[in-house]
């Protein structure tokens, strides 16, 4: 993690998190407590704000990049459920306080968008 920083504090505009979990709905923790995926997605702005002396990130500003699930391969998921996963993703994005965009790709188009709000 951060150690200790030479002039004080690391200072930032977001943090940017890649919540994937490809093999569960984005309701679904993860068995380890040092995981962060949208599930528990409070637990990382519950740590930032815990650790505000070493680590100053601005308040709502946190920057989910990177988050899908296969279409091919042995963790493949069938299109039905990833698109229903992606949108409960999407919706659990929208309700989580401190979380400013939700950013989507597909591995099968290789195409990617971004899910943001009026107010994020």
């Amino acid at each position: 993690m951060v150690g200790e920083c030479r002039g004080g504090a690391l200072r930032a505009d977001g943090y940017a998190h890649h919540p994937y979990d490809f093999a569960r709905a984005p309701d679904k923790k993860r068995k380890s407590a040092n995981e962060v995926t949208l599930a528990n997605i409070g637990k990382l702005s519950k740590f930032l704000r815990k650790n505000r002396k070493r680590i100053k990130v601005k308040r709502n500003a946190l920057y989910l990049t990177e988050f899908a699930y296969y279409s091919s391969g042995p963790n493949a998921q069938p299109e039905k459920r990833r698109s229903q996963w992606t949108k409960q993703a999407l919706g659990i994005a929208l309700k989580a306080a401190d979380v400013r965009q939700l950013s989507t790709t597909s591995s099968s188009t290789r195409r990617s968008r971004a899910c943001s709000a009026p107010g994020w």
